[in-house]
């Protein structure tokens, strides 16, 4: 990972908004964040929201799934994207089984995600999400955002509601261009960086081993809470990158 993934990724807010340059490393955030929240919120749902569902699945969430790959998790054995799941496999179904395969994420814990188009109006009517993913914000629309989707982080606060990240946000784009594509950086006056601070220096602490084995219960118990509360609001140059984008592309941009 480099700087901006480790830190988003250890500070592990229950709300993250990152501007981040072009080849920061976006994609790596998406998966290891949603592949923690599908491995334990088993049977969960979380919503994709995207401008439209071609979009999503040709220029978002491959990314995510080629991450998941290098990891050892494998389409058709682990999850798979737009099927229903073969009987075959023993899968659970999800709390909330959908009526459509064609825009769902399916996991081998019965934990899936949900693509909401943007084109198409109502897409999240009725529905009760445990997490809302974000790609690429600033081509979203946000009074739509705010009217269905938003109201609809609602899901299962029985099985999860003693996670931290649960009815948590992931949102992240590059610099937007435009009044209605800048949406997003209202989170920054909502990102407290005392709470955001202390997060960090108590995890950095409990990972360095420095807290006493009969407190790190306890310490952990704290964290939960700083992090059930905090909203992260960062920005990244596409060379925090650099060592994977290497200078030649930086001096081309």
């Amino acid at each position: 990972m480099n700087r901006m993934q480790r830190e988003v990724c250890s500070i592990d807010a229950h709300t993250s908004v990152v501007v981040a340059g072009r080849g920061t490393g976006k994609g790596l955030l998406h998966a290891f964040i949603n592949l923690r929240n599908f491995q334990q919120m088993p049977r969960s749902t979380t919503a994709f929201v995207c401008p439209n569902s071609v979009r999503a699945k040709t220029n978002t969430l491959p990314s995510m799934f080629q991450h998941w790959e290098s990891w050892g998790f494998r389409r058709g054995v682990h999850w798979d994207i737009g099927r229903r799941p073969p009987a075959a496999l023993g899968w659970p179904s999800p709390l909330i089984t959908p009526e459509h395969w064609e825009n769902i994420i399916s996991f081998y814990n019965g934990a899936i995600g949900q693509i909401i188009s943007q084109d198409r109006v109502g897409t999240s009517n009725s529905k009760s999400f445990d997490f809302v993913d974000i790609d690429e914000a600033k081509f979203i629309d946000f009074e739509r955002l705010k009217d269905e989707t938003l109201p609809a982080n609602r899901g299962q606060q029985k099985e999860f509601g003693d996670l931290h990240f649960h009815h948590g946000l992931l949102i992240t784009s590059d610099m937007p261009v435009t009044k209605a594509g800048s949406w997003f950086t209202r989170y920054e006056g909502q990102s407290n960086k005392d709470v955001i601070a202390t997060i960090e220096e108590l995890s950095a602490a409990m990972a360095a081993g420095l807290i006493p084995d009969n407190h790190r219960g306890e310490a952990a118990r704290i964290l939960n809470n700083l992090r059930r509360d905090a909203t992260l609001y960062r920005r990244y140059s596409s060379l925090t990158n650099i060592e994977v984008l290497g200078e030649a592309w930086v001096r081309q941009m």
